[in-house]
């Protein structure tokens, strides 16, 4: 029994020195094939995705300093005549874009027009986040600087491109004396009531003495700023022929308030004369101060 148990004994401390003996050769084995992971704590908390959401790759060629999406073309200087075409593209490919606007490089401006509304996910005229758009010769939204702009279809991201200029083909007429003007607006008041409306009429002026009216590619617009100087409203007066006046129409409410009145070249066209005559980018402005009692 005796011999039976120093033979278990023996055969453990065998076992025990067999494995402290392997595990020393693979430490020390020099050609031992070691897999190591890095990773990367250098991570602002801008950088880490909401709490609930899946990371965002960062793949090549993704914006570095937003992470997302950018609009490599059109680039920022970039010029086209209308009728000609303009081709848009972004990185990386975003599978949901739903509309593509052409709207105003200047930020203070509003409006634009969609130039593509996708039907749905299998419409192919997005291939390869890529848009071939040909500019119409009767381009009706605010002439001189540009954007693209694309849209999701939940509103789940919005990209912008950098700005472009689009111009006219056809040769400059000769210039006007005079630039155009804003002869008068009647129908001011310095108070109104709430529930009163503004009501105007603009007489505006070319530089060669005849009405700056629509069919020239002119347009009027007004903008509301509060007295805190917050934009509260926007509109685009109408242009009456038979009166060749401008009329604009402005909803109060109780405030202290300071109306831009704006007149300026509208129309990109090889038919429009603002556009050939002017610098498609000039405007005239005038102002009207008010307040609105109770």
């Amino acid at each position: 029994m005796k011999n039976y148990r120093k033979t278990l004994i023996v055969l453990l401390l065998i076992v025990i020195v067999a494995l402290i003996i392997g595990c020393a050769i693979y430490y020390y084995n020099p050609n031992k094939v070691v897999t190591t992971i890095s990773v990367n704590t250098d991570i602002t908390n801008s950088e880490m995705p909401p709490r609930g959401k899946a990371p965002y790759l960062n793949v090549q060629n993704i914006n570095e300093q937003t992470g997302l999406a950018v609009i490599d073309s059109p680039k920022f200087g970039d010029s086209f005549i209308l009728g000609n075409p303009i081709t848009i593209k972004w990185n990386p490919e975003l599978i949901d874009v739903s509309t593509i606007q052409l709207v105003s490089g200047d930020d203070s401006k509003i409006g634009g027009m969609q130039i593509y509304k996708r039907a749905s996910l299998d419409d192919k005229n997005i291939t390869n986040a890529r848009f071939d758009y040909v500019i119409p010769n009767n381009l009706t939204v605010y002439p001189g600087q540009y954007r693209i702009k694309l849209l999701s279809y939940a509103g789940r991201y919005s990209y912008t491109s950098d700005v472009f200029t689009i111009k006219s083909s056809a040769p400059l007429r000769q210039r006007a004396d005079k630039p155009f003007v804003i002869k008068s607006i009647m129908g001011a008041m310095d108070s109104y009531r709430v529930g009163e409306s503004m009501n105007l009429n603009i007489e505006t002026e070319n530089g060669d003495g005849t009405p700056a009216d629509n069919s020239k590619g002119f347009n009027v617009q007004a903008r509301l700023y509060n007295n805190d100087g917050q934009g509260v409203w926007s509109g685009n007066a109408t242009y009456n022929p038979n009166a060749q006046v401008w009329h604009l129409n402005v909803p109060l409410v109780k405030d202290t308030y300071r109306l831009q009145v704006t007149l300026y070249c509208s129309l990109i066209s090889i038919n429009s004369v603002c556009a050939q005559e002017y610098d498609i980018n000039k405007e005239v402005s005038q102002y009207l101060n008010f307040i609105v009692n109770p």
